[in-house]
């Protein structure tokens, strides 16, 4: 019962805020609000009423919001992240979808409505492509900004779906565009804000996109081996030969990567393994990875390339498909520079700064991490050490 509470607390704190900010957002009730008795909800005395029967000075309406964001400061990440995506869920007005709430300009931009936002709490949609590069580039950053803090070196190179769509993989030869060489390098060069050469990265993540789901390939130059990682069902054609399915896919980046990279970079690296054909390279399905519906493909498949480490990722254990999508969408919403947060209630404001501040303090701006997992259950969060699960298996 207190958990059902401190979760209508949140949704109680933003839509006060966001009905007293300039623009007002409409929502409709959530399921959860006609289940009960209705003799829970107590009316209390109004501030006259206080005045004349106590003889109190009554708080001012900010007062008495900042002494909810004291309470919403104690709840966890996992709460306020489903407060949050919940309020999301439930805005209908049109006017207000399409206004932009998260944008990013660097490397290139790229801008999200809230209705895209709000799609990825949507089971039946798939991941959208723009919300998908936006996840990687927050990835990547995260990963930026520990090397600066831990003055280590970058050694996972992340791509996002630019370098896939720029070969214009699967379309008919008469009807792909102009091959443009200078937009692949752009697809494939070292990110911004830390100095780095990705001839000198360990392992380089390419996902694709084809037919509607994601898959992840990971190219691992010290084991010089190609690591695929397909969160889909095998198809019944490919039983026999599950190689079989991403042959072409193979073909297609070995085709193609060598001439981005020497493009992209600024000195020649003889002798690099970058330079060689990774047809030549071994060539590794991991099939030990959990299997979803293609529409939750594009949600796993950033949790790969994050999580990757010692030739596998290590995945955190949710409970459904949805925990995943608001897993996502939470990283989304704490990006650092969205450059666009005055489109945003204040209410909404006022929960991602609380979600900041929770990773400002356990020190980790995403969710998961390479060491942890998280589980998230009904209780409080429950974080698992991979070493002792292996210890005690």
């Amino acid at each position: 019962m207190i958990t059902s509470f401190r979760f209508k607390l949140a949704s109680i704190l933003l839509c006060w805020k966001t009905n007293t900010a300039s623009m007002t957002t409409i929502v409709e009730e959530s399921d959860d609000d006609n289940k009960g008795d209705p003799d829970d909800v107590q009316i209390l005395e109004s501030v006259d009423d206080i005045k004349k029967t106590k003889q109190k000075i009554p708080l001012s309406v900010e007062n008495k919001y900042r002494s909810l964001i004291s309470i919403l400061s104690n709840m966890s990440l996992h709460e306020l992240t489903a407060a949050l995506c919940n309020f999301i869920k439930s805005i209908k007005y049109t006017e207000i979808l399409e206004k932009v709430w998260i944008q990013s300009s660097k490397p290139y931009p790229i801008s999200l409505s809230l209705r895209k936002l709000q799609g990825m709490l949507q089971d039946d949609l798939p991941m959208d492509r723009d919300c998908f590069n936006l996840v990687v580039r927050k990835i990547m950053f995260d990963d930026i900004q520990t090397a600066q803090k831990t003055k280590q070196l970058i050694t996972k190179h992340y791509v996002d779906m630019k370098f896939w769509m720029t070969t214009d993989f699967g379309r008919h030869p008469g009807f792909r565009k102009k091959f443009d060489v200078e937009q692949l390098a752009n697809s494939i060069r070292s990110w911004p804000g830390i100095k780095y050469n990705v001839s000198t990265c360990k392992s380089i993540h390419i996902p694709i996109q084809s037919n509607g789901y994601f898959i992840l390939f990971t190219l691992d130059k010290d084991t010089t081996t190609v690591y695929i990682l397909d969160p889909t069902p095998i198809k019944p054609m490919y039983q026999c030969n599950p190689l079989a399915k991403y042959v072409e896919k193979i073909i297609w980046i070995a085709k193609h990567l060598p001439k981005a990279m020497s493009k992209a970079m600024s000195k020649a690296c003889p002798g690099s393994r970058w330079n060689e054909n990774i047809l030549l390279w071994h060539q590794k399905i991991l099939d030990d990875i959990p299997v979803y519906n293609r529409e939750l493909s594009g949600y796993v498949v950033p949790m790969f390339m994050s999580t990757w480490e010692d030739e596998r990722p290590h995945l955190p254990f949710l409970k459904d498909g949805y925990e995943l999508r608001k897993l996502i969408l939470g990283q989304l919403l704490t990006f650092k520079d969205i450059e666009c947060e005055d489109n945003m209630p204040a209410g909404v404001l006022e929960f991602i700064s609380c979600i900041r501040k929770i990773q400002c303090k356990t020190g980790r701006a995403c969710y998961f991490s390479k060491k942890k997992l998280l589980y998230w259950p009904t209780s409080p969060v429950v974080v698992l050490d991979i070493q002792q699960m292996k210890g005690a298996s």
